[in-house]
Order: C-alpha cells, then sequence, then structure tokens
C-alpha cells in the first residue's frame, strides 16, 4: 500500500466531581467563576458544597458551585455573596440540568439574569427539588419555579436537613488581610458595640469598618478595614482682608474636620470638631 493516510481521533472524557467543599473567597476576572468549577462542559457535579464569596471583577457566568454547567449538578448546597455582571446564580450562573440542591445567597450583579438557583437555565435543561431562602431574586432569572426552584422561608429551609454551616455563621473582622477578631453566631443573633473591635493603626491613615447590621446577623460575613489617609491641615473658614484663613492648624485630621473663630470685642475663642461623622 502506497500513500499517505490519516486518522482523526477524538475522546471525549467525562468526570464527576463529588464530595468537594469550598469554604475561601473566590475571586476571577472574566466569564465562569465558580465555588467548586469555573466551567463543566462535560462531568457531573455531585454533593459538593461551597460557603464563600464569589465574584468575577469584570466577566458573566458567575455561581456558588459552577461559573456555567453543561452537565448535571445534584445535592449540592451554596451559600456566600455572589457578584457579577450577568448569569449570576447561588448554584450555577448558567446551567442545564439541577436537582435537589438549596441555596442561600447575597446576589450582587449589574447586568441582567439573577436566580437564587441560576442565573440562566439551558431551553433543555431541567429543574427539580431545589430550595432557596426566600428574600431575594427568584429561583432562576427572577422566577421561582413550583417543585424546580421553590423559595422557603429561613425556617423552612434548615428544616430540610441542611448542612451545620447554614444555621452557624462566622462574623470575621479583617485588617489588611488579617484576622482581627471573628464570632460564631446563630440566626438572628446580634453583636453589642463593645463586641466590635477596633480597627489597628496604621501610619497616616485613619480606618474604619464598613456598615453592617450588627442587630440581626443573617450570615456569613467578612469586613474588611477601610482607610482613609489623615487630612494634614485645617483652616478657618474667617478670614482676613487678604482672604487668608486667620486660623489653621496641622496634625491628623479626618475630612469633616473644621475650625472655628468667635470674635467678642478683644476675646478670640477658637473652637475645632473632629469627627468621622457627616453632621458633626
Amino acid at each position: 500500500m502506497t500513500g499517505t493516510e490519516s486518522f482523526d481521533v477524538e475522546q471525549t472524557i467525562k468526570a464527576v466531581v463529588r464530595d468537594s467543599r469550598n469554604f475561601g473567597d473566590i475571586t476571577g476576572k472574566k466569564d465562569n467563576v465558580g465555588g467548586i468549577v469555573g466551567k463543566a462542559e462535560y462531568g457531573a457535579i455531585i454533593s459538593c458544597e461551597s460557603y464563600a464569596p464569589i465574584e468575577s471583577t469584570g466577566g458573566s457566568d458567575v455561581g456558588g458551585i459552577a461559573g456555567s454547567a453543561s452537565y448535571a449538578i445534584r445535592s449540592c448546597y451554596s451559600m456566600g455573596r455572589i457578584t457579577g455582571k450577568n448569569n449570576i446564580g447561588g448554584i450555577a450562573g448558567e446551567g442545564c440540568d439541577i436537582f435537589y440542591s438549596y441555596a442561600y445567597n447575597d446576589l450582587d450583579m449589574s447586568g441582567e439574569g439573577q436566580g437564587s438557583i441560576a442565573g440562566k437555565v439551558s431551553d433543555d435543561g431541567t429543574l427539580y427539588g431545589n430550595y432557596y431562602v426566600e428574600g431575594g431574586a427568584g429561583g432562576v432569572d427572577g422566577i421561582g419555579y413550583q417543585g424546580g426552584a421553590t423559595p422557603l422561608s429561613y425556617q423552612e429551609f434548615c428544616s430540610k436537613d441542611v448542612p451545620d454551616a447554614f444555621s452557624q455563621f462566622t462574623i470575621t473582622f479583617q485588617a489588611d488581610g488579617v484576622e482581627v477578631a471573628s464570632y460564631k453566631c446563630g440566626y438572628g443573633d446580634y453583636l453589642s458595640a463593645d463586641q466590635i473591635p477596633e480597627v489597628p493603626e496604621k501610619d497616616g491613615y485613619y480606618g474604619v469598618w464598613p456598615d453592617y447590621d450588627f442587630s440581626d446577623i443573617t450570615g456569613n460575613k467578612v469586613l474588611e478595614a477601610e482607610y482613609e489617609e489623615w487630612t494634614a491641615s485645617i483652616a478657618s473658614a474667617e478670614k482676613n482682608d487678604n482672604n487668608k484663613a486667620l486660623v489653621m492648624a496641622e496634625g491628623n485630621f479626618y475630612p469633616n474636620a473644621a475650625l472655628h473663630l468667635q470674635v467678642e470685642g478683644n476675646t478670640y475663642t477658637v473652637s475645632m470638631t473632629n469627627s468621622m461623622e457627616e453632621d458633626a
């Protein structure tokens, strides 16, 4: 036999991701970001759990378990903040067949397609036995599906024999990525003012904790200290004939700090406010 023969061989491998758990924050820059799998085209995802924030800073298809999945997701659990552009979901950003999965997520989307179970499901996809905590987005693309993506109260949700992680929350305070303090809380618990730690000092900066309602804990939360540069000097609003401030002060001041000069006869009184509050 003479001549040349060529053969094209294609092989598809279908794998199963099973019993995987994620507790760490995940951040991506583009599409397909998930707590367990970014993009699953051929394999199933079974009995997996994710309890951390999942974010794409510039992409779509973001999910608590899978960013996108073309095959089955079954018996999975997700809790945590999900952030992305389009198609974000508690279980999958974009999914196909989703069964017996549970989600309790906070969704933050800048585009279209968000759902407590999935942001989008393919036309030939199947939903069955999935539940999510009511109060947020509907099951798929903002719509609930009885029997397929059903909302429940938090108490009803927990009665479904979900993992303990759904009822044992952690509030963590950290500065520059280093933990300052953490508290274990139950649903509806609160933190008192004396439990909230001081923000660690940082040269040239003042720090504050982000706004958060500590009176009603409903999930895990990581609070990262926010630092702003001190204002180095401030001047009084009262000026002389040359339009220069009559009083100045140097030091570390909040942005809303102000000097006040009051003149009564030959008496000069200088006062100062230096507070983070806008109306100080």
